[in-house]
């Protein structure tokens, strides 16, 4: 079986993972972020990959993937974002197979050949939904966590590592949330952590 990088720290909820939670988990919301190492100033194209996938949810990476592609794009109209099924599609045709893993030696290396100033990749470490008691019934609760790092090509400089777990804000009964529709709200807040502070890092 594989397992998470050993540096990263599950927060509670997925610990109560296969049991009921209690109303105390409810909501659950933990934002992890290094301070930028230094300004992402100067990246012009960016490649987005695959999130390894840690979760029982099959092809959770690529869907992770895709909405990180999706939502940094949106908010940084003036960089040029290579998207998952591009920039596989791309090695594919050098016959570069794309590894399971990112770490910052492979980030560079297949930025170099991609020829982009960045590469953005991480991890999904939870994509399903846990049982829950709600309003004195058992749900099933979406429940999420991903682990993103963007990596300057030029030097293998990490300069950003994030972590992100969220439940559903639903307050309905079943919650009318999905894992997707959680995990894109993932998404949407740790990049947008991300962003507030990069205007203030270092160049």
């Amino acid at each position: 079986m594989r397992k998470p990088p050993m540096n990263t720290i599950l927060p509670a909820i997925f610990l109560c993972a296969g049991v009921v939670l209690t109303s105390s988990c409810a909501k659950t919301i933990q934002i992890e972020t290094r301070a930028p190492a230094a300004s992402s100033k100067g990246i012009q194209k960016i490649a987005v990959f695959p999130l390894t996938n840690y979760s029982t949810t099959k092809d959770a990476g690529k869907i992770v993937g895709s909405m990180l592609a999706g939502d940094w794009k949106g908010r940084n109209p003036g960089q040029e974002v290579v998207d998952v099924e591009t920039a596989a599609r791309f090695l594919g045709e050098k016959h570069v197979r794309v590894p399971e893993t990112i770490d910052r030696v492979k980030a560079v290396e297949l930025g170099s050949i991609l020829g982009v100033d960045a590469i953005l990749a991480g991890s999904v470490l939870e994509y399903g939904t846990v049982s829950r008691a709600r309003r004195k019934v058992i749900v099933q609760e979406p429940v999420i966590g991903i682990e993103v790092i963007l990596v300057r090509v030029k030097d293998g400089l990490v300069l950003w590592n994030g972590f992100h777990a969220r439940t559903s804000d639903s307050l309905t009964v079943p919650s009318r949330d999905t894992p997707e529709s959680v995990a894109a709200q993932a998404v949407s807040e740790l990049v947008g952590n991300y962003l507030s502070r990069d205007t203030n890092a270092k160049d």
